[in-house]
């Protein structure tokens, strides 16, 4: 029973030990002093969670590990093997865009923020588990361990207390950036093309059920599910060679360019439907997985149209 409870230990001593090494790395990335701020005492906070589960482990006769786990970078890996995938794809496209400024750090901050608090929240999962294994468990020191796990317990409960509160006030000043970057890239691509007629995919991703939520719910809930799904959907478009086109209301217009030649129009297609099947996934698999099973928000599912034909710049 000792060694399995070894084990289990160590399992939470790998992730602290992989913890420390990406708190650093979030402190030198971010831009934003507060996160900055709160990134730099929580680092001390995971310093002293390690050195308490490793004198937990030896107190128990077992040795501490060095191990370091993989923490879920699911979003970010995600999105760099799209980009590889469709990079072919867009390559005929882009050549006339080589000048085109494609870097989104306020995107890639959120990402990062929205990974932090994920990690966080799974890290207190895991204390609370590792906590429930501790009391079924007749030790001399059971105690004295519990005390030690339930300080450890109290620092990550106040650090995903602080990121709950904070989001939403650091996504309304990273907010404009983002929207402004998304829309931007579609913008310049049209502009570069003023005077062409090209064909074009044009895709329309509607929010199902905004109406009724709109007459049910506050202001600022209505409007974090706005944001969110606005977000994750202009990434995706991005991801997979498109540009958003504009933002009406709760929807989302975005469209992918075919080959000026059109030889590979149909590889198009194929990129556009690919892109609406990740849509579907990402309201499923990431939004609703935050905000309806986290949270208590309603279930999201969006409702996606495309066309395709030529158009000229009176897009």
């Amino acid at each position: 029973m000792t060694s399995k409870l070894v084990e289990h230990l160590n399992d939470a001593l790998s992730t602290e030990n992989a913890s420390v090494d990406r708190i650093t790395a979030r402190i030198d990335q971010t831009p934003i002093e507060e996160v900055k701020q709160k990134l730099k005492q929580h680092l001390e906070e995971t310093h002293i969670q390690k050195s308490r589960l490793e004198r937990i482990i030896a107190q128990l006769g077992g040795k501490p590990t060095d191990a370091k786990v993989d923490l879920p970078t699911s979003m970010q890996t995600s999105t760099m093997t799209m980009r590889k995938i469709v990079a072919k794809t867009a390559e005929s496209v882009r050549e006339d865009n080589d000048d085109e400024d494609n870097s989104m750090p306020e995107e890639m901050e959120l990402m990062q923020i929205k990974q932090d608090f994920i990690i966080e929240h799974d890290e207190l999962v895991a204390y609370d588990k590792l906590m429930q294994i501790i009391q079924r468990t007749d030790l001399p020191q059971q105690h004295e361990i519990t005390l030690l796990l339930e300080q450890s317990m109290r620092e990550e409960e106040s650090m995903t207390y602080w990121y709950k509160i904070h989001i939403p006030l650091i996504l309304d000043n990273l907010w404009p950036g983002i929207i402004h970057t998304s829309t931007k890239r579609g913008q310049n691509f049209l502009l570069n093309h003023i005077i062409s007629k090209i064909p074009l995919i044009i895709m329309y991703a509607d929010l199902v059920g905004s109406t009724t939520m709109s007459m049910t719910m506050p202001v600022e809930k209505l409007v974090a599910i706005i944001r969110a799904f606005t977000h994750e959907l202009s990434h995706v478009v991005d991801s997979y060679g498109g540009y958003v086109l504009k933002y009406v209301g709760d929807a989302v217009i975005s469209f992918f360019p075919c080959s000026i030649n059109n030889d590979n129009k149909y590889l198009t297609y194929d990129t556009s439907v690919e892109c609406a099947k990740s849509m579907i996934n990402v309201i499923k698999d990431e939004i609703n997985a935050i905000l309806n099973k986290r949270y208590g928000y309603p279930e999201l599912s969006v409702k996606i149209g495309i066309d395709a034909g030529e158009n000229s710049d009176g897009l």
